[in-house]
């Protein structure tokens, strides 16, 4: 199974026009809630892990979880977008 490190850099996750309009706290946070899921206990499914971790990451860095979803969505529709 790839590593979400993998996927974030063969999808170039954090050199994407979404994530660069994120602002320096924003994009400490999406960086740590993907390292949070990858470092995360495997016993626990992947979108609890997921979950946990924006809402921890959120609370931490005082980031609008709506900020995340945002850029979720943002990048998901670029990536798409690249495929179609």
């Amino acid at each position: 199974m790839p590593k979400i490190s993998d996927i974030v850099k063969e999808n170039k996750l954090f050199d994407s026009k979404a994530f660069n309009k994120l602002s320096p706290k924003e994009q400490d946070c999406i960086t740590e809630i993907f390292e949070t899921v990858e470092n995360g206990n495997d016993d626990v499914f992947i979108f609890t892990r997921f979950e946990d971790a924006i809402e921890d990451c959120c609370k931490k860095y005082g980031v609008q979880r709506q900020q995340i979803d945002n850029f979720i969505d943002n990048q998901t529709n670029d990536i798409l977008g690249e495929i179609v």
